[in-house]
């Protein structure tokens, strides 16, 4: 065997230096992630002039589904006290296309802003709903790099929970959202997948890059704070 003359195992181990490099941003935006402004602003203010064809009460702990066609508005609002949500989206005649969080967050960021969009995800890719106006847009991101509305959490869950305290629940967002898709749309668990976390103001740690929310986030989002967005094409959202 040849002598150990590195520090693979520790011994000998010299500091290494790394040189400073620029930050690049990943993807630039494709021509379809870049919508016309003043169109979908007109889109918006048709739809808020035309009638109502559903309206859909969520009650706290709980999921709903709800379906939309091709240039629907739909308006998410806080009807009661300080809530937070969880939005999974399938194409309503092919449940395989469905939400794709990571590449929304590649293509966009990891909070959207009005007139990002939401993608399905591969082979399909494409923009199933566009964030057309927020009624909290002037939080922007606060002093701890805080911002709502985020792509990058997976909604809390049951295993996770016993992973980390070793004990059984039944009770949490995943949970929730299971339950709505098996008995409203005939959906399995495993269709139930990562999604846009509405009105939660998360972020990251500076130091250790962890993600961070806020328990305050009831002195955020109200009663009354709402977001609205149009659907790409005839879609299922929960």
């Amino acid at each position: 065997m040849a002598a150990n003359n590195g520090g693979w195992c520790g011994r000998g181990f010299k500091h290494r230096t790394f040189p400073k490099h620029s930050p690049l941003i990943c993807y630039n935006k494709p021509a379809s992630a870049q919508v016309d402004k003043t169109l979908y602003d007109d889109k918006r203010f048709k739809s808020l002039t035309g009638e109502i064809v559903e309206t859909v009460v969520v009650p706290k702990r709980s999921a709903r589904t709800w379906t939309m066609q091709t240039g629907d508005l739909c308006r998410i609002t806080v009807s009661e006290g300080s809530q937070v949500g969880d939005v999974n989206f399938w194409n309503l005649d092919n449940t395989k296309e469905r939400f794709y969080s990571g590449k929304t967050r590649q293509l966009h960021s990891t909070h959207l802003k009005v007139y990002d969009r939401l993608w399905s995800n591969l082979p399909y890719l494409r923009p199933m709903a566009t964030f057309v106006y927020d009624s909290l847009a002037a939080y922007g991101i606060d002093e701890d790099g805080g911002s709502l509305h985020d792509v990058i959490g997976t909604r809390c869950d049951d295993y996770t929970y016993k992973l980390i305290t070793g004990n059984d629940r039944v009770g949490s967002c995943h949970s929730s959202l299971t339950k709505a898709v098996i008995e409203e749309r005939g959906l399995k668990e495993e269709d139930v997948h990562d999604v846009w976390n509405i009105f939660m103001c998360t972020g990251f740690t500076r130091v250790s890059i962890e993600e961070f929310c806020y328990i305050q986030c009831f002195l955020i989002v109200g009663y009354g704070s709402y977001i609205l967005y149009l659907s790409g094409y005839s879609t299922i959202f929960l």
